[in-house]
């Protein structure tokens, strides 16, 4: 996952960093920050909530 925030948003890069994010300069843009994340698939068979027919019972 891959975001941009200003350098100067102390509350995102700090939110960034917490959340486990990579800092790093922009080489492109001056003032700009590029955050990246690696994240993992889902297992597979691992429902990401209840089924249709489940929800629809309720």
């Amino acid at each position: 996952m891959v975001g941009e925030t200003l350098a100067t948003n102390d509350k995102m890069l700090h939110l960034a960093r917490k959340g486990g994010f990579t800092v790093r300069r922009s080489p492109d843009v001056r003032g700009v920050m590029v955050l990246e994340k690696v994240v993992e698939a889902a297992q597979r068979g691992t429902p990401c909530s209840a089924p249709a027919d489940e929800l629809a019972a309720a």
